[in-house]
């Protein structure tokens, strides 16, 4: 008599996973295949580059331990999405002087600053801000926007 293998278990949803519909929670298989259990469906990586880019928190864990793998599954979109449309979204000196700087980026600082950094390139190009010449607030705006980011680039390249 020939006996069943054994099913593996699913893990659980990471702990606050029930926090809000906001959340979409991705299961990645062993066969590297992907789940989204919102849209209760099996999605390619170019499907999460959309629901990545959209205004839901994603989380991506491993079903059968649920080890969080969303900044794993993040930058493999990232790369997909350079290489299918031919452009950089993340610069190659950004990345080297990550790398350059591997020991400050795990410091608490370096991380507020990287952050603070972006999100202020994130709210610079939001398409639904207009930022007029004739407009003084929104010029002086965006001069302190550019002298932060070129600091924040003259601290990196520094260390």
């Amino acid at each position: 008599m020939s006996e069943k293998p054994r099913r593996r278990r699913l893990a659980p949803p990471p702990a606050g996973e029930q926090s809000g519909p906001r959340t979409r929670l991705i299961r990645k298989y062993g066969n590297r295949r992907l789940y989204d259990t919102h849209a209760s469906r099996y999605v390619t990586l170019e499907d999460l580059v959309e629901v990545f880019s959209g205004d839901d928190e994603v989380r991506v864990v491993d079903a059968v331990s649920g080890e969080d793998l969303t900044k794993k599954v993040l930058a493999q979109a990232i790369l997909f999405e350079e290489e299918r449309r031919h452009t950089q979204i993340i610069p190659l000196d950004l990345l080297r002087a990550l790398l350059r700087h591997r020991e400050q980026a795990s410091g608490e600082v370096y991380q507020r600053r990287v952050a603070r950094a972006v999100s202020d390139l994130v709210r610079l190009h939001r398409p639904n801000v207009a930022i007029r010449p004739d407009t003084d607030r929104k010029t002086d705006e965006l001069d302190e926007l550019r002298r932060r980011l070129k600091a924040l680039e003259r601290q990196i390249q520094r260390r």
